[in-house]
C-alpha cells in the first residue's frame, strides 16, 4: 500500500554508490538543492562511492562535514550527510517520514542488494525502508552490458515497487570525467518528475520535433517560463542594440549617400560626435563600418532565439568528442565584442578626447547580452 504523500517541503534521500557516473549524482544534487518545493536532503554516500567521487569529480572526499558543498559544486544548506555506516539514523527507520529515494548512480551490486531485501549498509537499509512502506524509490543503474542476473535483479527490485531508471552514456571514451559535462547538465536527472513533478517536460509524442512554445495549447511550466523571459530579454536587448547600429551606419554613410530614402538621423550632421568617432579608423574594421558587423550580430541573436538554439555542429580534437552549439559560437562572439568595446571606450576617452553616448550605449547592450547568453548556456 503507498503512503500517503507529506504536505510542506519534500524529503528525499540521495544515496550515492561505486558505480561510475558521478556527475550524474552532482546534477541531481544541484537540482535538489535549487528546487523550492525540495526542504531537506538526506545525503549517502557508500564507500566505494566516496572513491569514485575521488576519481572522477577530484573531490577531497577527507572530511565528511564538506562532502555536500563539494558535491554540489557549490553552498548546500538542504543537504545533511550521512555515513553508509549509520544503519541506525533516521531514514532506516520507516517511522521517519520521506517523500522519496533515489540511488544515482547505483551498481548492481546495490541493485541486488535491494532486490533481495538485504540491508546491509544505510543505502540498503533506506531503500529498503521505501519499498516496505510504499515509496518511490528510483533506482538509477549505470552498468553496461547488463548480465542475467542483472535483469533478473533488476526485474525482482521492479516487482517489489523500485522504479529502475539505468543511465548508460558512453562514459568509457572520454578522457577525463570532467568532459562528461558536455552531456549531463542536458539530463534533468533521472526520473526527476517521480520525486518532483514539473522538473522537466514530459515526452509529447510525434508533436515533441515541434519547439515547446510553439505547441497548440502549452502553457509555459517550471523550466519554460524562465526560457522565454531570458529570450525576451535577448530580443529586446537586440533589437535596441539594431537601432544603435542603424544610428551609426547612417551616421558613417551620411556624408556620401545622402538621398531622400536615407534619413538624416541627428549624428549624421556634420561636427557632432558620432561623426566625428565613426569616421574614424576605429570605426571599421578592414573598411567595414562596426555598425555594419553589429547589424549581423544583433539579427543572428534574433535568429538564435526564434530558432530555438536548434543549431549543433561537432568537431574531432585529439580523438575527444566535444559538442560546440551554436550558443557557445555566439558567446565567443559577444566576448569578443564586448573586449573590442572596452578597447573602443579606451580610445575614445585617450586618444579621440570626445564623448559618444551611443557609444557607451552599444557597450552597455553588449555586456548584457553577454550574460544572458552565459546564462542560456
Amino acid at each position: 500500500m503507498a503512503s500517503i504523500p507529506l504536505a510542506g517541503p519534500k524529503t528525499v534521500v540521495v544515496g550515492v554508490t561505486g558505480a561510475s557516473g558521478s556527475v550524474f549524482a552532482r546534477r541531481m544534487l544541484q537540482m535538489l538543492e535549487s528546487d523550492e518545493r525540495v526542504g531537506k536532503i538526506h545525503l549517502v554516500i557508500s564507500g566505494a562511492g566516496l572513491k569514485v567521487l575521488r576519481e572522477e569529480l577530484e573531490l577531497d572526499v577527507s572530511r565528511s562535514s564538506s562532502l555536500p558543498v563539494a558535491l554540489a559544486g557549490g553552498p548546500a544548506p538542504k543537504t545533511e550527510y550521512l555515513l553508509d555506516s549509520d544503519i541506525g539514523a533516521s531514514i532506516a527507520s520507516g517511522s521517519y517520514r520521506v517523500d522519496g529515494m533515489v540511488v544515482i548512480p547505483c551498481s548492481t551490486g546495490c541493485l541486488a542488494q535491494v532486490a533481495h531485501g538485504i540491508s546491509s549498509t544505510l543505502i540498503e537499509r533506506a531503500a529498503d525502508v521505501c519499498l516496505k512502506e510504499g515509496r518511490t524509490l528510483i533506482l538509477a543503474v549505470r552498468d553496461t552490458p547488463l548480465s542475467r542476473v542483472h535483469l533478473r535483479n533488476m526485474l525482482q527490485a521492479q516487482e517489489a515497487g523500485a522504479e529502475i531508471f539505468p543511465i548508460v552514456p558512453a562514459f568509457y571514451f572520454l578522457v577525463m570525467p570532467k568532459l562528461l559535462n558536455c552531456f549531463a547538465p542536458n539530463h534533468r536527472g533521472p526520473r526527476y518528475p517521480v520525486l518532483l513533478p514539473c522538473a522537466r517536460s514530459p515526452w509529447a509524442g510525434p508533436e515533441g520535433a515541434i519547439p515547446l512554445e510553439r505547441r497548440a495549447g502549452h502553457k509555459p511550466g517550471c523550466q519554460e517560463e524562465s526560457t522565454l523571459i531570458l529570450h525576451a530579454a535577448v530580443v529586446a536587448l537586440s533589437l535596441a542594440g539594431l537601432a544603435d547600429a542603424f544610428y551609426f551606419t547612417f551616421a558613417y554613410y551620411g556624408r556620401v549617400r545622402k538621398s531622400r530614402w536615407v534619413p538624416q538621423v541627428l549624428c549624421a550632421r556634420e561636427g557632432s560626435n558620432c561623426v566625428t568617432v565613426v569616421r574614424t579608423p576605429y570605426g571599421s574594421v578592414f573598411g567595414v563600418p562596426n555598425s555594419l558587423l553589429g547589424i549581423f550580430y544583433y539579427a543572428l541573436l534574433i535568429l538564435w532565439v526564434i530558432a530555438g538554439q536548434s543549431a549543433r555542429m561537432t568537431i574531432q580534437i585529439n580523438l575527444t568528442l566535444y559538442i560546440i552549439t551554436f550558443t557557445d559560437l555566439l558567446i565567443a562572439a559577444a566576448a569578443v565584442t564586448v573586449a573590442l568595446g572596452f578597447y573602443l571606450i579606451f580610445a575614445l576617452r585617450r586618444i579621440l578626447h570626445t564623448d559618444c553616448p551611443f557609444c557607451y550605449a552599444a557597450h552597455a547592450i553588449n555586456l548584457g547580452l553577454l550574460a544572458l547568453l552565459l546564462l542560456a548556456r
